[in-house]
């Protein structure tokens, strides 16, 4: 067997080894070797370098393998990165995405349009549109700014923005030049520690309240310059709100009216001044009217008791002249009076139902004697189409007639004076009347008929002298005729007589309630009754004494209030007459003592000199019953005192007076009872009802409610009572001062007394 000698060729050395050739090829190689040749020492030697080729391509093809993979495994890497990378980034975008949407929806309320709602150039598009059309309203709200502050500034208004925390945040140019601070000292600032006044102090804290309600509010108050002057500012306020409707600050308007507040006071002052004149009028129109009338009051009266005396013709002749000359006197001072009330507007007309030809008549009766005295006729020619009754004031329709009527006598020496009352147009409810007074006397200047109806104006100053009079009349008719809502007009030609006329609208009434008429002749009455007569005048304390005597009445005298309480308090009397102005203690402070010291229900009557409204106010405030006006007429006092005695019985009625007299209607106890109660509860009614008409003076309806009393008196027995209520009646129609007045009240008070009676007697039964 041979055996082959190694090759050194195909061995290498490494070292002190030789390594088998074979050992440096490949794996792969190696295993081609063995499998086609048995191995690497069967392999022919012309082929050992051709193998070296191919195992350097399979070294390659490892190396490259190896490379591969190795590129692979980092790209691997890198994909797993970049693909986490990708994700995050995705999300991301899609994070933004839906806040562009969301974006979108805040600023359109719209979705985003397109097939792709994650169409990010959609979404851009939509965004741009949104963007753009918020930067046109943004210049709109900015134009609108400009405008309008722009307009507050021209406005002169001062306008500030603050806080919650009630600090400036934005002043405007306005206000800093209303306050005197520049922004910088203003902003951060709370505005009362910058200029508030001790007023704005006391109104912060409930204008801020309101605010923090989401109230706006408008005030005045008082904020201080810096220069320490004091500005006055009307401040409308209003609060300032966030998207979601809460409060975070408070938007202030202001605006000066430190010139306002000082015309404010100016007008204050000049008003304070003008009240002050007035009253200082009134005291001495008081005084006035109380130092004329006093003297007068002994005068008339003092020639009215010598009327009833025994006197020679040439007597009678002196008492009559003193007595014109008095009446005469009493017409200026009147006259006067009116012209006061007038001019400070306290002078009103009443609404009662009256007669036209009664009218007519009072007024005949009043000059008929100045027109037969000069030979003159007076004729009169009323339209019989005229309605029987009619609303308005028959005293102060009478009073311009008269003084009309007495003006044409005055200055008509032949002929005489025509009084026409017409209809001129017919309404559903009312009737338009024209009245006229033509006389054919000296007619007036048409130079002087434009003034003609002014204050103290006559047509020429030999007037005065030729005719008498103060030029009031004509004035004070023209007044009273703008109250019935027309207007005095005249024609007249020098030489030939003037006519002076007027038209009014007097709405149709129906026929009052009448109650019978009364003449107070009844002495037996009143015999007896203690007086006392309080007044400081010896001639009105013997003209008093004289009537009041001549009744056979006993009187006491006092020369003073504080004297008056005196003798109250330790003597009883039925009834005072009291005066108004006396020294040591006047009438209303008399008064006043006898209700709240004395504690007495003693009827007290002024006799007052004073026929202003104000003394009758006066009167009813001291707790003063009813007034008799100097001078007055002995049948006046006799019917207060009348008033007096009657309104005292009602007050001492009992049980038995009541059951007594519904004895008359029902035998049955019990059924009187249920009478009486029908009565009591009608009575409340209707006394209430009176009172409050006699409050606000209304005479028609106090009259109407008296009526509607009288039946359930007369059942119950309140005769005396009753008997007043028929004299109220009277006095009401005929609208006279004495009853329709302070008398009310006194009877309201009686009433409320005998209803107070009536129900212990219901109750007691």
């Amino acid at each position: 067997m041979l055996i082959a000698q190694p090759n050194h060729d195909n061995y290498n050395v490494q070292g002190s080894c030789l390594v088998s050739k074979s050992d440096q090829y490949t794996k792969l190689l190696r295993r081609q070797i063995r499998k086609n040749f048995g191995g690497i020492e069967n392999v022919p030697e012309e082929l050992l370098p051709f193998l070296d080729v191919i195992n350097d391509s399979y070294d390659h093809y490892e190396q490259n393998h190896r490379m591969l993979q190795n590129t692979v495994e980092v790209s691997s890497l890198e994909l797993t990165e970049s693909n986490e990378q990708l994700l995050s980034e995705t999300k991301r975008q899609q994070l933004i995405l839906q806040a562009l949407k969301n974006s979108i929806r805040d600023l359109s309320s719209g979705e985003v349009e397109g097939d792709d709602e994650n169409d990010v150039l959609s979404i851009i598009d939509i965004l741009h549109g949104e963007i753009q059309s918020r930067k046109i309203a943004e210049s709109q709200i900015q134009l609108s700014e400009i405008k309008y502050r722009g307009i507050i500034e021209n406005l002169s208004l001062g306008m500030i923005e603050t806080n919650s925390e009630d600090l400036i945040t934005k002043a405007y140019a306005q206000f800093i030049e209303m306050t005197g601070y520049s922004e910088e000292e203003l902003v951060g600032k709370n505005p009362v520690e910058v200029f508030g006044s001790e007023l704005m102090k006391s109104q912060i804290e409930k204008q801020r309240d309101l605010r923090k309600q989401g109230q706006a509010s408008a005030y005045e108050s008082l904020i201080k310059h810096k220069d320490g002057s004091d500005v006055w500012v009307l401040i409308s306020a209003a609060p300032i709100k966030d998207h979601n409707g809460e409060v975070v600050g408070t938007i202030g308007l202001h605006f000066n009216i430190t010139g306002r507040k000082s015309m404010e006071s100016d007008l204050i002052q000049a008003r304070e001044n003008a009240e002050a004149a007035l009253e200082a009028r009134e005291r001495f129109l008081a005084n006035i009217s109380h130092e004329i009338r006093t003297p007068m009051n002994a005068i008339i009266g003092m020639s009215g008791l010598l009327e009833e005396t025994e006197l020679t013709s040439t007597q009678e002749q002196y008492r009559s002249s003193i007595a014109k000359a008095g009446d005469n006197l009493l017409v200026i001072i009147n006259d006067l009076l009116d012209l006061s009330k007038m001019s400070a507007g306290k002078f009103t007309v009443e609404k009662i139902p009256f007669e036209v030809a009664e009218v007519a008549e009072q007024v005949s009766q009043t000059v008929e004697f100045k027109t037969q005295e000069k030979g003159l006729f007076l004729n009169f020619d009323i339209d019989e189409g005229i309605s029987p009754w009619l609303l308005g004031d028959p005293i102060r329709l009478n009073q311009i007639l008269i003084n009309l009527v007495g003006n044409a006598v005055k200055f008509t020496n032949k002929g005489g004076v025509t009084i026409g009352i017409h209809k001129t147009q017919e309404l559903e409810e009312s009737q338009k009347v024209i009245f006229s007074v033509t006389d054919t006397g000296t007619g007036i200047e048409k130079s002087k008929l434009k003034s003609i109806f002014e204050s103290f104006v006559q047509e020429d100053d030999s007037t005065s002298r030729n005719f008498g009079g103060t030029g009031l009349g004509l004035s004070i008719s023209s007044q009273l005729v703008s109250l019935f809502g027309g207007q005095l007009k005249v024609e007249s030609e020098k030489g030939k007589g003037s006519k002076f006329f007027f038209e009014i609208e007097l709405q149709k009434s129906e026929a009052p309630i009448t109650a019978k008429s009364s003449e107070f002749t009844d002495y037996e009455a009143i015999k007896g009754m203690r007086i006392l007569l309080v007044e400081d005048n010896e001639m009105n304390r013997v003209l008093a004494n004289a009537v009041l005597q001549k009744w056979e009445l006993k009187v006491d005298e006092a020369v003073n209030g504080q004297i008056a309480v005196d003798m109250l308090s330790s003597k009883e009397y039925d009834m005072v007459l009291m005066d108004m102005q006396m020294p040591v203690l006047d009438g209303i402070g008399a008064t006043k003592a006898i209700r709240q010291e004395l504690k007495l229900d003693i009827p007290v009557v002024a006799l007052t000199a004073n026929a202003l409204q104000s003394e009758t106010k006066k009167c009813l405030e001291a707790g003063m019953n009813a007034y008799v006006c100097k001078p007055y007429k002995p049948d006046e006092l006799l019917k207060v005192i009348h008033l007096a005695r009657m309104c005292s019985q009602a007050s001492l009625y009992t049980a038995e007076h009541a059951y007594g007299a519904l004895s008359a209607f029902h035998a049955d106890r019990e059924k009187q009872q249920e009478l009486l109660k029908t009565i009591v509860e009608s009575f409340e009614e209707e006394a209430a009802k009176f009172e409050e008409a006699v409050v606000e003076m209304d005479l028609v309806k106090a009259t109407s409610h008296s009526h509607n009393l009288r039946p359930g008196i007369g059942i119950v027995g309140m005769e005396s009572l009753k008997t007043c209520l028929e004299w109220f009646e009277i006095s009401g129609i005929q609208r006279t001062d004495l009853f329709a007045q302070m008398n009310g009240v006194f009877i309201s008070n009686v009433l409320k007394k005998a209803l107070k009676k009536l129900k212990v007697v219901l109750a007691s039964a």
